[in-house]
């Protein structure tokens, strides 16, 4: 992607943006989205574009604005999706069963459809007891998932060609060992991190090139203390959302933009506290599903997710605002989007103790608050799958 700062009247936006990016993209696919302030703007009736390195603006643009072009692949079947994401919904450690969290089923949906998930292949061993987390990123082509195996002594790392069904292959390792990953990213890299196990501490954000094989880098900046929350991410921002510290729930949301040049900012709170709300976004809106608090007391020592979901508008900092309710609420469900067609999905998840885990999977239209709806079932009952999408 490619950010420019405007000048007061700024019309045409070409060559180096701030981060000295020279604009470029492919003029017969037009593969562009502009963000004017962080709002999406209409081609022709906002901006107009020409020989594959200029974006002209109708209206003189304010001195200080962000302009913002991200690049979407284009897939070989002539549809298009952002960098990040597509229409082919991947679930890592899906299905994992009735009574646990942990097991080693890929399983893959149509996020422009409803229907049920079919099987795609497998990781190279079964998932083991270090939490769960949002830690799946995608580049459009390839999907990775983070894994702790039973035999693991850091995070490995596995990935699968989106477009093709089959078993997971080694990408490497993360260089830590702490519980609740979480993840996202911005079309070309990858980004991991969780808060230390003594969660008092900032943690380092890992990065990996996703196209690339390879063990994660440091990035040199943190996390501010978070873990087992929910993330979501468009080619210009990354959101952290809620988790824990200890026995403490989080409704704070942290922010970093893309490139990545410092730790992470506040950006605001979650309607309600929780960990585990696993996010969904568009190229403009996130939406957190809902989570898990501990304060939903049925009675009789029972105890139940949280039916809400939250959402924000990414490139704007503020709190967040009430979406609707799932058909099931759960926590830990295994989120993926498509921008092409506005809609997240989410799949799995832990109700509670009373009903336990559950195969559905539901759908939003993202930019369009409501309630969910059915969209179908995973091929079983689990918790903790991980979610990511990309080209069919």
């Amino acid at each position: 992607y490619y950010c420019y700062i405007a000048s007061d009247g700024q019309t045409d936006f070409t060559g180096a943006d701030k981060y000295n990016n020279t604009l470029s993209y492919s003029s017969s696919a037009d593969n562009i989205l502009v963000f004017y302030n962080g709002v999406l703007q209409i081609k022709t009736f906002d901006y107009t574009t020409s020989g594959g390195d200029t974006v002209t603006l109708t209206t003189g643009a304010d001195s200080g604005v962000p302009v913002t072009i991200a690049e979407f692949a284009v897939s070989t079947g002539g549809s298009s999706a952002a960098a990040n994401q597509g229409t082919r919904a991947i679930m890592f450690n899906a299905s994992s069963g009735s009574s646990t969290n942990h097991g080693n089923k890929i399983e893959y949906y149509n996020i422009s459809s409803t229907g049920n998930a079919s099987d795609f292949g497998d990781l190279s061993a079964t998932t083991a007891n270090n939490g769960g987390g949002q830690r799946a990123v995608s580049n459009g082509t390839r999907a990775v998932g983070c894994n702790w195996f039973t035999t693991s002594t850091v995070w490995d790392l596995e990935y699968v060609t989106i477009a093709s069904t089959g078993n997971a292959t080694d990408f490497g390792d993360l260089l830590n060992s702490r519980s609740y990953q979480m993840g996202f990213s911005d079309g070309t890299k990858g980004y991991f991190s969780t808060s230390g196990n003594n969660y008092t501490d900032d943690f380092d954000i890992e990065v990996i090139t996703i196209a690339t094989a390879g063990n994660a880098t440091s990035s040199g900046y943190d996390l501010q203390n978070k873990r087992h929350g929910g993330t979501a991410a468009n080619l210009s921002r990354g959101l952290w959302a809620g988790g824990s510290t200890g026995s403490t729930w989080e409704s704070d949301i942290e922010y970093t933009d893309f490139p990545l040049q410092a730790s992470t900012s506040d950006f605001g709170d979650l309607t309600v506290v929780g960990q585990a709300a696993n996010g969904c976004n568009n190229a403009t809106r996130a939406v957190f599903c809902s989570r898990w608090n501990g304060n939903s007391n049925l009675g009789n020592g029972n105890f139940a997710a949280i039916n809400v979901m939250d959402y924000v508008t990414i490139a704007t900092t503020g709190n967040a605002s009430d979406f609707g309710d799932m058909v099931v609420a759960a926590n830990d469900r295994g989120a993926a989007s498509s921008w092409t067609d506005d809609r997240g999905t989410w799949a799995n998840g832990y109700t509670g103790n009373v009903n336990g885990r559950t195969n559905s999977i539901e759908y939003v239209t993202i930019s369009t608050t409501g309630n969910a709806s059915d969209f179908g079932d995973m091929t079983g009952a689990g918790n903790q799958a991980y979610g990511t999408s990309g080209a069919a």
